[in-house]
């Protein structure tokens, strides 16, 4: 399959990423059916099998594309590009070695606490003496109330959130996200995802819509899913502009193909993760949370 030529290899890809959408389309469609069939239990049964098998062969999808690309990297440079980011292995710390013992060394002077030793005026808090066994000298402490107490944690001002701001379900108890792509089906459906788990919801169809609305608060904005493929800007010129904005912008990609070495690109740069489509409502919702719970860890 090296051998491929260049106009073979590139029908392949686009065969594939149309496959890929098809796809996603067919398990937006199942989800969205699932709430006209709650009382057929055999119905509901089938279409989250069907959403099950979409997400299955979008992996395949995905991993055959990569393969492809790998193979036009090793046909323009003649080597292989990278795939996979090493793993980064982390050394367990060393427990410090025992203090050394010194054969003949007298043992510390015995301590012992007397509470409390001299008379208190009324109203003083009482004084803790120490003394040691070899010492009749008495070493006083500090009154309690003169001992420095922490300060109370300070409170969290939760951000503003612009009322002219098209907020979708703003009621909601879980934070407000942000979702970006220009495919009608895939926003209408990660729209009923996220809001039926109790997220707010703020969406653009293109890069410049989703620039207006952050820039507009971008405090409050606690996550980005953001398409790649997209008209007028892709998703990587979108990351950089949001993260120019908002150097802490929490961002997740989500798309039925990007090329591995962009991704990498991009997560050396900050991207949170990737959510490949077409996805399950469970591996939405688990990625979602592990974007938002690991930044605050």
């Amino acid at each position: 399959m090296n051998s491929l030529p260049t106009t073979e290899l590139d029908q392949l890809k686009s065969m594939t990423n149309q496959l890929n959408n098809h796809l996603q389309q067919i398990s937006g469609y199942a989800q969205r059916c699932a709430p006209f069939v709650k009382s057929v239990p055999v119905a509901r049964t089938y279409l989250e099998n069907m959403v099950d098998s979409a997400a299955q062969a979008g992996d395949v999808a995905q991993a055959l594309l990569e393969y492809l690309y790998a193979l036009d990297t090793i046909r323009e440079t003649g080597v292989a590009a990278a795939g996979e980011v090493a793993p980064v292995t982390r050394e367990e710390p060393k427990p410090a070695p025992p203090e050394p013992v010194q054969i003949g060394q007298p043992a510390p002077p015995a301590m012992s606490l007397e509470m409390p030793v001299a008379r208190k005026a009324p109203g003083s808090d009482p004084v803790i003496r120490l003394r040691t066994s070899d010492t009749p000298a008495v070493i006083e402490t500090s009154p309690v109330s003169e001992v420095a107490k922490p300060a109370p944690p300070e409170k969290k001002v939760e951000p503003i959130i612009p009322a002219d701001l098209p907020v979708e379900n703003p009621g909601g108890p879980n934070e407000l996200i942000m979702l970006v792509d220009d495919d009608e089906h895939v926003l209408l459906l990660a729209k009923m995802i996220l809001v039926e788990a109790g997220y707010r919801i703020l969406a653009a169809n293109n890069g410049l819509e989703a620039m207006k609305l952050y820039e507009s608060a971008p405090e409050a904005i606690n996550l980005v899913i953001l398409d790649y493929a997209m008209p007028i800007m892709d998703g990587s010129e979108v990351f950089e502009e949001l993260r120019a904005i908002n150097p802490r912008a929490l961002v997740l990609l989500s798309s039925g193909f990007t090329e591995q070495s962009k991704l990498n690109q991009m997560l050396a740069r900050g991207l949170r993760g990737f959510l490949p489509k077409p996805y399950t409502r469970e591996k939405m919702l688990l990625q979602v949370r592990s974007a938002i719970d690991g930044s605050r860890a």
